[in-house]
């Protein structure tokens, strides 16, 4: 039976986008770690997921971590040093072509694009993804702006683990 024969409905197309640093920092201050495992099967309960990225300061692009996501079928993108001095947050990089990419993917027609995140950086794509009749949902911790919680079809809390 093919996904054309009626009766068989496709399941959606997912994209993960991941601000690697955001998160990993979050936790750290929590004591706890992110189990990426779980992280990835979560992401795959949403639909068939097509790609997930790792949007990853280029200081911690030599952390074992990555090494876990890759062998889950995610892309490690290195984000360039800011261009601007007056600047200098990295995080705000990251955010800027995470959001590009996700733009770019609602294009290729992503049903669902999962963020995890924790700031409001992502309202811009969170409407963007909404205003075209797709969902977003957000994969985020405690400490989550409140306007992007409102602004996602749906929230779910970050698995992590705790260090001992």
């Amino acid at each position: 039976m093919s996904e054309n024969e009626p009766g068989l409905k496709a399941r959606p197309k997912v994209i993960a986008l991941v601000d690697y640093e955001n998160i990993v920092r979050e936790a750290a201050v929590r004591g706890e770690l992110i189990d990426f495992e779980k992280l990835v099967k979560l992401c795959r309960e949403f639909g068939d997921l097509v790609a997930g990225y790792l949007f990853v300061p280029k200081h911690n692009s030599y952390d074992p971590w990555l090494n876990t996501a890759h062998e889950h079928g995610f892309f490690t993108v290195a984000v360039p040093p800011p261009s601007n001095p007056e600047r200098p947050k990295q995080h705000e990089n990251a955010d800027t072509i995470m959001i590009d990419l996700g733009c770019r993917f609602l294009a290729l027609n992503v049903d669902i694009i999962v963020v995890v995140a924790y700031d409001g950086d992502f309202l811009t794509l969170a409407n963007q993804v909404r205003d075209r009749g797709r969902q977003v949902i957000l994969v985020t911790g405690e400490k989550v702006a409140r306007a992007l919680t409102h602004a996602v079809d749906l929230v779910y809390p970050l698995p992590a683990k705790t260090t001992l």
